[in-house]
This record gives structure tokens, sequence and C-alpha cells, in this order.
């Protein structure tokens, strides 16, 4: 199992298959394991890396003075070097965030882009009107704190199941998986901060020109409905796809759909760039 030191800190990563590279970045209260369906899907066509990203899994947290999603990016681009060339980029709720913002900030790396409803919550601190389900969001954020501050980390992490997947998702989960998620309950709450941190805008993200597929599922919370479509509007070069029967946890529920999904972006993507020479990246 592979690490890669950045000033004295580790990313962990697993790493599969031959060809042009694809990262995958999971969502909050996982790993790269998560992404295992993806990798027996691409792994004979692409090389596919999955970091834990900050904090999760074996990797080590960002630490000290380390805010936002651009601390996670700069702790990652250790691990962008050892790839050793432009890669696709892959991210999923909280990993969604965190691969536009890498997207945006390191373009010349990003050949393509997926964000299954990134959880980029910061979007939508200044849009007037105020999304509706904004407050629900910060009602659900405020009572994690709180259960925290109690020391009840399943009652929080309960909440964040249920806001994610629907009420009386924590209680049909199996007490093992309840004890594990309770867990990573204190590195939610961190990622929920670096997205609090972040002020990039929907104009910032527009800067993004390497082709995007954004995919949200229509049994998903509203407001991570209406970022995935508001992206989609915004990239220049994005498309939105919609699976109708599917939640937010679409890569691990409904893998047969997400799978070849992805796989066909990116290699449409790899496409492009032969006969383009990836002008964005040249451009970059």
């Amino acid at each position: 199992m592979p690490f890669i030191e950045h000033r004295g800190s580790f990313v962990h990563y697993r790493e599969d298959g031959a060809g042009a590279p694809v990262v995958a970045l999971h969502a909050s209260a996982s790993t790269g394991d998560q992404w295992e369906s993806l990798t027996g899907y691409l792994a004979g066509r692409f090389r596919v890396i999955r970091p834990d990203l900050p904090g999760n899994g074996n990797s080590s947290p960002v630490g000290g003075n380390g805010t936002g999603l651009s601390a996670i990016a700069t702790r990652l681009s250790a691990l962008f070097s050892e790839i050793g060339e432009p890669f696709h980029l892959v991210g999923h709720s909280f990993g969604g965030a965190v691969a536009l913002k890498v997207a945006q900030t390191l373009p010349w790396l990003v050949r393509s882009l997926v964000v299954i409803e990134p959880a980029a919550f910061h979007l939508l601190a200044e849009e007037t009107p105020k999304h509706p389900d904004l407050d629900g969001l910060e009602t659900v954020i405020a009572d994690m704190r709180a259960a925290c501050a109690e020391g009840d980390a399943a009652a929080a992490m309960g909440r964040f199941v249920d806001f994610w997947n629907g009420d009386g998702a924590w209680l049909r989960t199996s007490r093992a998986l309840r004890a594990k998620l309770a867990r990573r309950t204190g590195q939610v709450m961190d990622e929920f901060a670096a997205i609090s941190a972040e002020h990039a805008t929907f104009a910032d993200y527009a800067s993004i020109r390497c082709p995007v597929l954004a995919i949200t599922g229509r049994q998903s919370p509203a407001i991570a409905q209406y970022l995935s479509t508001n992206l989609s509007r915004s990239l220049p070069s994005a498309e939105l796809a919609e699976i109708a029967d599917a939640g937010h946890m679409a890569p691990l529920t409904d893998p047969h759909v997400v799978d070849p999904m992805i796989a066909a972006h990116v290699t449409a993507a790899e496409r492009l760039d032969r006969v383009t020479g990836a002008s964005w990246l040249a451009a970059a």
C-alpha cells in the first residue's frame, strides 16, 4: 500500500491497471476503497489511483494552519507529481468538492472531470435569493456540532446519514457499520469546516475548461441536485446526467449505472485529446 510524503505528512493511495491515469476522490466518512467497483470496471483500460483523502483511512490529517479545500488540494499535490502526467479526475460528494478545487487551481493537470453531487455548499452562500434548503443543511450541521459537544458522535453521524439518505437510514444501518461511521464523525465535521472556509463561486469554477460530467440522483436531497444542475450550467464544457432511481450514494448503490457513465466520459475525453491535442491543457 503506497504512501506519498508531503512536508512530513502522508497520503495513502491504491493503484491498479495500466493506461491513462484516473484519480478518484471519495466521499466523507469513506476511503479510497469506495472505488473498488469503478476500479474493476476501468482497470483493463486505465490506471486507477484512489487516495485516502487527508484525515481518512491511512492518510494524515491536514492539521496545522491548513483550512479550506485549497489545503487539501495542496496536500494531494505530491501524489499528482508522482503520477507524472495529466489525469482524469473523479470526485463524489466531499471528494467532488475537492475535485472542483483541484480542477480550478491546477487546470494543467486535469484532462477531464466527473463530479457526483459535489458537496460544494460554499457556492450557495452568496446566492440571492437564498436556496430554500440551505437553512435545513445548516440546521443539520448545527445539530451535529451540538451532538459532538455532548460527546455523542453516533447521534451526530446519524443526522449526517439521514440527511443524505432520508429519515431512518441510520437506524436501518447495521450496528457494526454505525459504530464504524461514528468513529469518523470528527473528520466529517472537519470537512464541513473546509467547505465553509472556501470562497470560490460558480463564476470562479467557470474557468474549468476540460470536459466535465456532473452526475446527480433524482432521489437525492434537492440541494444536492440543485448544485449539480447549476454546475453543469456554469462550466463551459459540462453536461448533466441524472439517474432517476438513485440517491446520493449512487457510486455504491448503483455502480452498474455510474461506472459506465464515468468510463464513457473518460473514453470520450481521451478521444478528444487525440483529435485536439488537449488544447485546454496547453492553454492552462
